[in-house]
């Protein structure tokens, strides 16, 4: 399956030589690098063109400023290949990224997520935010706007046209606003693996935009809803999928998440007697598993660090 990679790009030559090396370790021959240099007033144009004529799987789309979501939406337009691998400029990326979700990709699946690791500016671990793997769960986690990193999806072009593409008044919430979207028509699964260095900035940690951030997801899941039936299969089955939890790295991690984002998603509901009863069941399973309620500790780690360090 070819894939394009697309990467929006303004001012980031500081960062292009390390992009370069991970973009180019990741894709196979028949594969297309599609960049938009959005605006850049510094050595970005001249770097991409160098790049350019070096390796013919590059193409340079050059424009004045559009702005990420209509930069992004132009992107997707002129990729040659229905399945596009975002990339972003200042995030690093281990080698198998493509492969491993390369190899889930199928004919149902709209969009394909990963785990991934914050990192500082200078270079240190700030943890890792483990994704839900299954579609119904990856649905529901959209509730905490966390488990979906938008630089390390690999999605469907036609579904996210269909969806009708990122919205530049969703800013900055515009990724949650699309997954929310095409997980009405498509299903949104997870390779439970790190697959994105998430860098972090001392502009992304700011107050405003971390307020800002935070109130649009919230309007925008009040207006877009999350998927009922994907809340439905997840209390279904939700021993199953915690079967299959036990099988991957972060398992205890990811029930746990699980649970916040089912309790989480009751706040947008009517009627939900019977499944907070369910969720409590939940609840109550994971603390006999877990034997004792500092065992919550990661979830509030993780929200904690989130909260800190969201990035717009």
């Amino acid at each position: 399956m070819k894939i394009s990679v697309l990467m929006s790009v303004r001012n980031g030559s500081q960062f292009l030589p390390n992009s370069i090396k991970d973009i180019e370790s990741n894709v196979l021959e028949n594969d297309e690098i599609l960049i938009v240099n959005d605006g850049s007033s510094d050595r970005t144009g001249e770097l991409l063109a160098n790049w350019a004529s070096d390796n013919s799987q590059v193409r340079i789309i050059t424009t004045e400023a559009l702005g990420f979501a209509n930069a992004l939406n132009l992107g997707i337009k002129e990729a040659s290949n229905n399945w596009i691998a975002r990339f972003d400029v200042d995030d690093r990326y281990p080698l198998n990224r493509l492969s491993a979700q390369r190899s889930l990709i199928s004919e149902d699946v709209a969009a394909i997520f990963c785990d991934y690791e914050f990192w500082s500016e200078s270079g240190q671990s700030l943890g890792v935010i483990p994704g839900a793997i299954n579609a119904s769960a990856t649905a529901v986690s959209l509730i905490s706007s966390q488990r979906t990193p938008h630089p390390g999806v690999i999605f469907n072009k036609v579904s996210v046209i269909d969806s009708g593409g990122y919205k530049e008044q969703d800013f900055p919430a515009e990724d949650i606003s699309l997954w929310l979207r095409m997980a009405k028509t498509g299903s949104l699964i997870t390779a439970p693996q790190v697959l994105v260095n998430y860098r972090l900035s001392q502009s992304s940690m700011s107050g405003s935009n971390r307020n800002l951030g935070l109130g649009k997801t919230e309007k925008l899941i009040k207006e877009i809803g999350i998927n009922l039936k994907s809340i439905s299969d997840c209390l279904n089955n939700w021993r199953e999928m915690f079967t299959e939890y036990d099988t991957e790295a972060l398992g205890s991690e990811r029930k746990l998440l699980f649970y916040r984002d089912l309790r989480e998603s009751l706040k947008y509901q009517k009627n939900v007697t019977s499944q907070a009863r369910e969720i409590n069941s939940i609840g109550r399973s994971l603390l006999i598993e877990m034997k004792s309620y500092s065992a919550l500790y990661g979830l509030f780690t993780e929200k904690a660090l989130r909260k800190k360090y969201r990035r717009s």
